[in-house]
């Protein structure tokens, strides 16, 4: 399951992530206000990609699955920007096949995780058609990254790996983080804010392993713990908490509500990230 997108520059590819929207937890209120702060985040740093790591919609009460996707679907027409999701703990659904189906089916949608449960990948290609970075999205569900996505990803990587002589670096989304984000800290590993403990449900670092054994992947990014916002480091795979974007989520009195904007370098394979907010402000972690 691959999609594809054209890098619009050789030295620049932006991504603008949001997380955690958690939208008909609380009032329409807050969810407007969710959304007026994306706009703005949209229109402020003109991403080339825009990706929702993850609790869109809290739980299905008053089928709150199909209600997001009809709430969401106008506003990711309007930018007319590639877009894509992956799925949350929070992201239930009484009909996941025509959740997945609709996803992939939206204006400007490259979500791919239709036929594969939510595990993709989106290539990044320049203007000669070559492949200058891979993008995967992991469905790490309620229980957290297992067995299941990390055989998913072994295939995805084996399958990137046949198509070039030399493999393209990566990044990886997930929404559940990564044992690794509590188990590689140290008193000088960590660079950010961590105001609560890893939630990494049923994962006990199959994942990050698997990571490191490609020798490609630069960062991991995350989202589910609302209060986190840090950086820590995993023999040279940076694992990131990205900052929680929906007022109808907790934590907005610790930690303001932002985005992550991710800014790569295909032609050096590199990648920088901040933290950033709808009034123009950024923060470095």
């Amino acid at each position: 399951a691959v999609a594809s997108v054209r890098l619009p520059r050789e030295d620049s590819f932006k991504i603008l992530q949001f997380t955690d929207l958690h939208l008909f937890n609380k009032t329409e209120r807050e969810d407007d206000h969710t959304f007026t702060d994306i706009q703005k985040q949209v229109e402020r740093q003109h991403p080339d990609l825009i990706v929702i790591s993850g609790d869109l919609w809290h739980d299905n009460d008053e089928n709150r699955s199909r209600r997001a996707r009809a709430k969401l679907e106008p506003l990711m027409a309007k930018f007319q920007t590639p877009w894509t999701m992956i799925w949350g703990n929070h992201d239930l659904s009484d009909y996941y096949q025509e959740a997945h189906d609709h996803f992939a089916s939206m204006p400007h949608s490259v979500y791919r995780g239709a036929v594969t449960h939510g595990d993709y990948r989106i290539e990044l290609t320049n203007a000669a058609g070559g492949r200058a970075f891979d993008v995967f999205f992991l469905n790490s569900n309620n229980e957290g990254l297992g067995a299941w996505q990390v055989a998913a990803w072994r295939e995805m990587e084996k399958a990137a790996r046949a198509e070039l002589p030399k493999a393209a670096p990566a990044i990886v989304f997930t929404h559940v983080p990564l044992k690794d984000y509590e188990t590689r800290q140290t008193v000088t590993n960590l660079k950010g804010t961590k105001f609560e403990s890893v939630g990494c449900y049923k994962e006990q670092g199959d994942a990050c392993a698997a990571f490191l054994e490609s020798g490609r992947v630069k960062a991991v990014f995350c989202g589910h713990n609302h209060t986190n916002d840090y950086v820590v480091q995993a023999k040279g795979i940076d694992l990131i908490y990205s900052r929680s974007t929906g007022y109808a989520g907790y934590g907005g009195d610790l930690l303001r509500k932002g985005a992550k904007l991710i800014e790569l370098n295909p032609a050096k394979g590199e990648y920088k990230q901040k933290s950033v907010f709808a009034d123009g402000t950024e923060q470095i972690a």
